[in-house]
């Protein structure tokens, strides 16, 4: 760190076999990399508890040196692509569109269950992955627990192998959901959290375009939504608090737990959120229905016996009428 303060940094990748990454950055991207006196570098740094210089070796010239842990350097190596390939086009992602090539030193997979996944998206679903200021990028990060990069058209999810698939089974979720898909998970994960909320209750939960749920989810480091497959048929929709940590998950629960209640308040109702599904209101809803048209049916058949009834007594009192006059004229 001193050594930056008097020029280029000499380092020596054969003392660092197990806390050192080199990266090779275009000389038109350095800067823009680096940042204005050095504000860029040093944000990714923090983000990823690392520590950065560009230095100089014997086998290449003025690499990116970045020194931490395997998470940490893996964190800020994927961060360091996605910005150069957004300034300089095509320098980690080939031309032919296939995905990038991650340099992981061999000391980082000493356990097999360490590195990088990819997923391509479509070009209109980046900016909806990414969402504003990286918000929703940086919401399924902290839930799954996964690196997330977006780098050119590909997603990257770095980390432990089951972190891997978290994080891209949220991001498929995701967008899936922005396809207007049904997403039905399924019951038997454990990074979930099952709410059952009143069905007045949800739209508060969510609020005005979901604000209310990105708050939730931002507070808490979760991913949420509702199971819209059982939607119209229970007396409560089912929400999906995910996480790879169990606190942030209850976090999450009791949340939804003091907005329903206070919405409740307000409605002058008196439901409240269960973590047990609700009976299928489909029975009622039939027997109510048969219960109505059985009503209807006796009203029908009631004024028809009414009207027949008056109308045999007209014509009766019309034929009596009618012998009568006659007599009367003879």
């Amino acid at each position: 760190m001193l050594a930056q303060r008097h020029g280029i940094v000499d380092v020596e990748p054969e003392d660092h076999v197990d806390d050192l990454t080199l990266m090779n950055i275009p000389t038109d991207c350095k800067g823009f990399v680096t940042g204005r006196n050095g504000a860029t570098l040093r944000q990714i740094e923090r983000e990823s508890a690392t520590l950065m210089t560009f230095c100089r070796t014997e086998k290449e010239n003025e690499p990116l040196a970045i020194f931490g842990t395997r998470r940490g350097r893996l964190y800020a190596q994927l961060k360091i692509m996605s910005i150069v390939e957004g300034k300089h086009e095509n320098w980690f992602v080939p031309e032919n569109g296939e995905k990038p090539d991650v340099n992981i030193i061999e000391a980082d997979v000493h356990d097999d269950d360490w590195g990088v996944s990819w997923l391509k998206l479509e070009s209109n679903m980046v900016g909806y992955a990414l969402g504003r200021g990286g918000e929703t990028r940086i919401k399924l990060e902290i839930a799954s627990g996964c690196i997330i990069q977006y780098i050119g058209l590909w997603a990257a999810f770095a980390g432990k192998r089951a972190e891997q698939e978290r994080g891209k089974t949220y991001l498929t979720w995701l967008l899936e959901q922005q396809d207007g898909h049904v997403v039905n998970p399924g019951q038997d994960r454990e990074d979930v959290k099952i709410l059952w909320v009143p069905e007045d209750s949800v739209g508060y939960v969510t609020g005005v375009k979901a604000k209310t749920l990105r708050n939730l989810e931002t507070k808490t480091g979760t991913f949420c939504f509702f199971d819209k497959t059982n939607m119209g048929r229970k007396s409560k929709e089912e929400m999906l608090i995910f996480s790879w940590k169990k606190e942030h998950r209850d976090a999450a629960a009791e949340e939804v737990h003091l907005i329903v209640d206070f919405h409740q308040r307000k409605l002058g109702g008196k439901q409240t959120v269960s973590e047990h599904a609700p009976n299928s209101r489909s029975r009622s809803n039939s027997g109510s229905r048969s219960r109505s048209r059985s009503r209807s049916n006796n009203k029908k058949r009631s004024r028809s016996y009414s009207k027949g009834s008056r109308s045999r007594s007209y014509s009766r009192s019309g034929s009596r009428s009618r012998s009568d006059s006659v007599k009367k004229e003879n």
